[in-house]
């Protein structure tokens, strides 16, 4: 298939050239560099071969420690793999391109706000080993979780994956894309790797010693009950390459004009947070320092870091904490007239974080809070265990500024589209609790996570590479 190469570089092409043909995809399977046991960390080097692409992924299994003899441990149903995660960073001669904390609670949000329920249980259990949705009860029209598709059997009276984590060798084999793990500039630009050659472009993986921050199991699950297969990790990667007289040629031109790459990076910034009790308000107040980098969005999740038992999403889920209120201040002027308070204004507002799409899970699961409360509750045992856990704040300060992509999609231009921040972002957030069980909101000790995202800059000469802001 021939490639429109200008959706990748300013090759001057005019209609009176001649066409280049021949273009060729290349997957490359690439075993870890290094394994560390004692840092549960894979370390890739990145082939610097043509244009890497978004469908680049690293494959993932997980499996019993030797001695183990459960058989009915799996991955969470919320997102699967990606919780097992505890850091992505990408390098390049050393330099810092990508560093990204938990990036399972950032790559949840993306899942369930980009694609649909049918193509959640379609596609991408297949992919992470998640499978969550959900559906209404007949008899009271309560809406509440759905175990009941093809994918799934009861072992032990928990709705488990098939593909169960075994002692042996046989339990499945997951892919996460690089774009899920942290480099989530591959959702809208391929990377020119070709450019880099000579230099070593490398890949650090971290996973979670703990598996509750991953796995489940009936009746509860232990530390130690999974862990990671560290030998089984593969990188694979697909490439777009040119024909030798295109690369010569760019490469030829780094002589005469640096090759700048805009990138938005998601990032974590992490804050603490302790609950009061039922129908009392707290307020927290929290400074981001962000002065002098060109500021996009902002994320809320809201992390339990005691790994609490919780069947069906295990530690995956971000917890809904009562009725809010946030006022958001940026550059000294407060982001909003009044502070929001309506949980149907902050979902909107999470909705124009996600580019306009919403979120697509039930409002009993996205909060618990004094209108869920109003309602009659479903006593089911898996309604109840993901009940106000997939709840996300979410913030869009950028301009408005967009560009199509090379899918025609619009997108968030990475330079230019964002707010120069000049003094600390503040984030006021207040909440209510409202319950004490399912989920828990009182006198808890929990982790609000920020993931900002910014614009940086990536710029290759031939002497050297500068990574700014």
């Amino acid at each position: 298939m021939s490639l429109d190469l200008n959706n990748f570089f300013r090759l001057g092409l005019t209609s009176e050239d001649d066409p280049i043909e021949q273009q060729m995809m290349q997957t490359i399977r690439t075993a870890p560099e290094t394994t560390s046991t004692n840092l549960n960390r894979v370390v890739f080097r990145l082939p610097t071969q043509g244009i890497l692409t978004r469908d680049s992924l690293v494959s993932v299994q997980v499996q019993q420690p030797v001695g183990g003899t459960e058989s009915n441990v799996s991955v969470n149903c919320l997102n699967g793999v990606l919780n097992s995660i505890k850091q992505f960073r990408m390098t390049i001669d050393g330099q810092e391109l990508v560093r990204l904390e938990n990036p399972g609670y950032l790559a949840t949000n993306d899942m369930y706000s980009k694609n649909t329920n049918q193509t959640l249980t379609d596609r991408e259990q297949y992919m992470y080993g998640n499978g969550f949705r959900v559906k209404n009860t007949e008899d009271s029209n309560l809406e509440e979780f759905d175990d009941s598709y093809n994918l799934r059997q009861t072992v032990g009276g928990m709705k488990a994956h098939k593909y169960l984590v075994t002692a042996g060798n046989a339990n499945r084999v997951y892919g996460i894309p690089l774009h899920a793990l942290g480099a989530t500039f591959l959702k809208e630009k391929n990377l020119p790797l070709f450019l880099m050659k000579g230099r070593e472009v490398h890949l650090h993986i971290d996973f979670h010693s703990d598996a509750r921050e991953y796995a489940v199991k009936n009746g509860g699950i232990a530390a130690g009950d999974a862990q990671i297969n560290l030998p089984r990790c593969e990188l694979v990667t697909t490439h777009i390459l040119l024909s030798e007289d295109v690369e010569q040629a760019e490469i030829d031109n780094l002589k005469n004009e640096t090759y700048n790459f805009p990138m938005l990076e998601d990032y974590l910034i992490r804050g603490t947070l302790t609950t009061g009790v039922v129908d009392v308000e707290k307020t927290n107040l929290y400074r981001l320092n962000l002065q002098g980098r060109e500021l996009h969005r902002v994320l809320m999740a809201f992390r339990d870091p005691n790994n609490a038992r919780n069947d069906f999403v295990a530690n995956a889920k971000s917890v809904s904490l009562g009725d809010e209120e946030l006022m958001v201040k940026q550059n000294g002027l407060n982001l909003f007239e009044r502070p929001i308070n309506n949980a149907a204004s902050l979902y909107y507002l999470h909705s124009l974080y996600n580019m306009g799409r919403s979120l697509k899970v039930s409002n009993l699961c996205f909060n618990t809070n004094k209108n869920t409360e109003a309602r009659a509750q479903s006593t089911n045992a898996a309604h109840l265990a993901t009940r106000g856990r997939v709840h996300y704040v979410g913030v869009d300060v950028s301009n408005g500024a967009v560009q199509l992509n090379s899918m025609g999609v619009p997108v968030q231009v990475p330079y230019g589209g964002g707010v120069r921040q000049t003094t600390a972002f503040e984030v006021q957030y207040k909440q209510t609790p409202r319950v004490s069980v399912n989920p828990d909101q009182v006198s808890r000790n929990l982790e609000p996570l920020f993931y900002v995202c910014c614009a940086k800059l990536l710029r290759i000469s031939p002497n050297k590479v500068m990574i700014t802001f």
